[in-house]
């Protein structure tokens, strides 16, 4: 006679859950080989005790379990196959979405370490940027700085652009002829996405903004431009071209006109 096993010692055996087990049976995934008619205990089979594993196998594996019951009912590799692989390609996408994460956060980790390295230089200097994207919206001096972040967020946020990784910075594009005045006053106001995808959502395409690659004539102030030096300022004139201003902040929830930011002029492309 073939040994049978209680649920408690299938439990046991497996490493699943009586609850588990009874859900199973409910399921009609895996139901035990008898039920005792006068007590309601359940018996599983040497057999079931494989499939149970192998359910538990495949459910380590993230596969769901109304998928490893259709697989149970084909019973072939062949469908255990296909099971397989749409679940790798499933895997695949989490691997890199996890690696956007992964590049985000340690992006976020160096611009933290740069801001407090760099934003105390009192001098221009020059540095080296690979071609950038963002998404940017004119800035509305009706509207003030919140009403035109209230227009960015609703591109940033727009299902179309879901998959769309940002980088959570501010940043700005001014004229150079406002600094005499000292005055900041942005014509648009952007964020940096990380990279283009193959084909970008028509959400987003009249919102993209391309900066170019090259050397940039750097230099740290307030967002109210009050302390450039007279040189400084003739530098940038002198480039007649449109200023970047890349906002930084002390914390989550440090926000307003005196934070500091790093003003970047492009000065032209160069071999690197």
């Amino acid at each position: 006679m073939e040994e049978l096993f209680s649920i408690g010692e299938a439990s046991k055996i497996t490493g699943i859950s009586i609850q588990m087990l009874r859900n199973y049976a409910n399921m009609g995934i895996v139901e035990p080989e008898t039920v005792d008619k006068f007590t309601g205990y359940r018996y599983y089979t040497i057999n079931q005790l494989h499939i149970l594993d192998k359910i538990k196998y495949l459910r380590g594996l993230d596969i769901p379990v109304n998928v490893i019951a259709d697989a149970i009912k084909s019973d072939d590799n062949s469908g255990l196959r296909v099971i397989l692989e749409a679940q790798l390609s499933e895997l695949n996408d989490k691997i890199e979405e996890l690696k956007e994460s992964e590049d985000i956060i340690k992006w976020h980790i160096n611009s933290i370490d740069y801001q407090s390295k760099m934003s105390g230089i009192q001098y221009p200097y020059i540095k080296y940027f690979h071609e950038r994207y963002a998404i940017g919206v004119p800035y509305s001096s009706d509207e003030g700085y919140e009403g035109t972040e209230i227009r960015l967020a609703r591109i940033r946020h727009n299902m179309e652009i879901k998959d769309v990784r940002f980088f959570r910075q501010y940043g700005y594009v001014l004229k150079t002829e406002r600094l005499k005045s000292k005055e900041f006053i942005p014509e648009t106001e952007f964020m940096f996405i990380k990279s283009l995808k193959p084909k970008m959502p028509k959400a987003i395409e009249e919102h993209l903004m391309v900066f170019p690659e090259g050397e940039y004539l750097c230099f740290w102030d307030d967002k109210k431009i009050g302390l450039l030096s007279e040189q400084t300022i003739k530098m940038a004139e002198n480039k007649r071209e449109k200023l970047i201003a890349i906002e930084y902040s002390e914390g989550l929830s440090d926000y307003g006109d005196n934070l500091r930011c790093e003003f970047q002029i492009f000065t032209g492309s160069n071999d690197h």
